[in-house]
């Protein structure tokens, strides 16, 4: 460690001490480790290139020519996502730091940790770079970087001792070309700026020839990084992990956004004894349904309902609804929590009221149906298999009425759980004056808290076949050209607003004041293809610890994530590793 260096962790510390009366600070947790003897050899070693702005699709739509050459030797996609927050400044902290912004909430250019609240009193996160994690437990592995953005590296990266800073992306290139070949660095960083710079000056796009001719250029100097790495004299008794991967994507003229070119990202990782392993991830968004009180406000704020009251009561003989479900969190003690239907506030589990509803079940047991004709309560337990926190599960109920007996049939990912038949009055209706709501949380009357993402809500006016339920089970979007689209009375994608795609029926409304979300897409297996490349989706965040598997090096104290997404590979490269 240098003198500078030293100087300002005693610096901080004092710093530190000075404010610790008003705010307190998380402490990292300690890591403890034997003693490292003088002769450790590691082989490993890591470069890290990241190219600003670079739209992970429109990379693959150019394929430049050094970048398809790494790809027979790299796990790789040009399908990742940033972090939810695509500003160039906090998708570099969730880099540098390995955890989303929700953990490290930095959001805007100065770098700093937004809380929401100046004037607050609780405890400011603190998580320091994987860089400064690295220097804590080997201080004698040497680290560089090289860059474009000296206030960024200042910001995130200031333990570095060997930092280099130009004002191009060639001098970049040209200075790390021949640091490279004689280097004792364990990690290496490296930051290309250009193709962000062409997207905010000419357009995120694909048919822009300044961008795509901006990536065409910065692919030159991947290709110099990379023969230099070979070019050094010891590169036949290394190890080199190579990664190459964009912090954010880009849309119209700015980063930042929302949509899904803002998020996408490429990442490549190389090693010359890979196999080549593509991940093309299924997507799929939806809206999330979050209380954490238990009070008639917040259940009302988190909830949404049809602008008008009549619209989904089963007016005719047969009716069909199919949705996602992902629960973020399982809540031990609450259990037949309203998940949407038709039904009054005070309906629930009761007979007080026709009506129909799905309610969801406490530990993850499953999701079930409860259908009233004000004189009979039925329902059917084991709608779906238990759900898994964090997966996304495609469930289905069709009923049809003949006469005075009601089939309903249910569904989990495409697979029909069960089918009964109840008898009803020879008047009975499942019809309520209350409009259609989702309102998640409320049990028995009481409020409870709840995690829950829903997706593609889609009703039907008829009692969809197996095979439709099949079908519908492996689309993550039902298109206007399914043999069923035209059964649809309501249909609710969730993905970006709570807007009805079927224009004789009615928007929901949100109930309360309170912002709702509609949460950047993940992966999701569907019942077609269950591959781990369709669920498996790389993001900024997973450089961390990457590198830190790389090194040999624990971090599951970190709050990273502990995905080790090359261990599955492990038979590939580690029967030549020379260490």
């Amino acid at each position: 460690m240098n003198m500078k260096n030293l100087l300002n962790k005693i610096f901080l510390g004092i710093g530190l001490l000075s404010v610790l009366s008003c705010t307190v600070f998380d402490d990292p947790a300690p890591i403890f480790e034997e003693e490292v003897s003088s002769l450790e050899i590691n082989k490993r070693r890591v470069l890290l290139i990241n190219v600003d702005g670079a739209v992970g699709e429109i990379v693959q739509e150019v394929m430049p020519p050094r970048i398809a050459a790494l790809l027979a030797n790299s796990k790789y996609t040009f399908g990742g996502l940033s972090d939810a927050n695509t500003n160039y400044a906090s998708t570099w902290a969730s880099i540098a730091k390995g955890v989303p912004v929700s953990k490290h909430q930095i959001t805007s250019d100065d770098f700093a940790v937004h809380t929401g609240d100046d004037e607050s009193h609780e405890s400011i996160p603190y998580f320091p770079s994987f860089m400064y994690r690295l220097e804590e437990i080997k201080p004698h592995y040497k680290t560089s970087i090289v860059m474009r953005d000296e206030n960024m590296a200042k910001e995130l990266f200031n333990e570095v001792e060997n930092r280099h800073f130009f004002a191009t992306d060639a001098e970049v290139a040209d200075y790390t070309e021949n640091y490279l070949k004689t280097s004792k660095d364990m990690l290496t960083i490296v930051q290309l700026s250009s193709v962000m710079e062409a997207g905010r000056a000419t357009g995120f796009s694909g048919t822009n020839g300044d961008y795509t001719a901006a990536i065409q250029t910065v692919d030159g100097y991947i290709g110099q990084l990379v023969d230099a790495v070979k070019a050094r004299e010891t590169y036949a008794d290394e190890e080199w992990l190579i990664i190459v991967q964009s912090n954010n994507g880009g849309s119209g003229l700015e980063t930042g956004g929302g949509d899904f070119e803002s998020k996408n990202i490429f990442v490549i990782l190389n090693h010359p004894r890979f196999q080549p392993y593509e991940y093309v991830p299924h997507y799929l968004s939806g809206a999330r349904f979050y209380k954490t009180s238990r009070s008639r406000t917040d259940y009302d704020a988190n909830g949404v309902e049809a602008t008008n009251s009549t619209s989904y009561n089963m007016t005719g003989d047969e009716m069909t609804v199919e949705f996602f479900l992902k629960a973020n969190e399982i809540y031990e003690s609450v259990s037949n929590t309203f998940v949407f239907g038709k039904a009054g506030i005070t309906n629930q589990n009761n007979k007080t009221d026709e009506g129909w509803f799905i309610l969801q079940r406490s530990k993850g047991t499953g999701v079930y149906v409860v259908m009233s004709d004000k004189t009979s309560l039925t329902t059917l337990d084991g709608f779906a298999t238990p759900y898994t926190k964090g997966k996304w599960d495609h469930m289905a109920m069709t009923i049809k009425k003949t006469g005075t007996t009601v089939n309903r049939s249910m569904y989990s990912n495409g697979v029909l759980i069960s089918s009964t038949d109840f008898t009803v009055a020879a008047n009975a209706t499942l019809n309520n004056t209350a409009p259609f709501r989702i309102q998640h949380g409320l049990e028995h009357n009481s409020f409870h808290n709840q995690d829950t993402e829903l997706s593609e809500i889609r009703i039907f006016n008829k009692a969809l076949t197996r095979a439709d339920i099949e079908r519908h089970a492996c689309l993550l979007e039902l298109p206007e050209s399914d043999p069923s689209y035209a059964d649809l009375t309501g249909y609710y994608p969730l993905k970006e607003d709570f807007n009805n795609r079927i224009a004789t029926g009615p928007n929901l409304v949100q109930m309360g004041t309170a912002p709702l979300e509609h949460l950047p897409a993940t992966g999701v297996a569907t019942f077609c293809d269950t591959d781990p490349r369709k669920v498996t989706v790389l993001t900024n965040i997973d450089a961390a610890p990457l590198i830190f598997y790389w090194l040999r090096q624990r971090y599951e104290t970190y709050g990273w994530s502990t995905a080790d997404l090359l261990k599955p590979f492990e038979l590939e490269f580690l029967g030549g590793d020379n260490n």
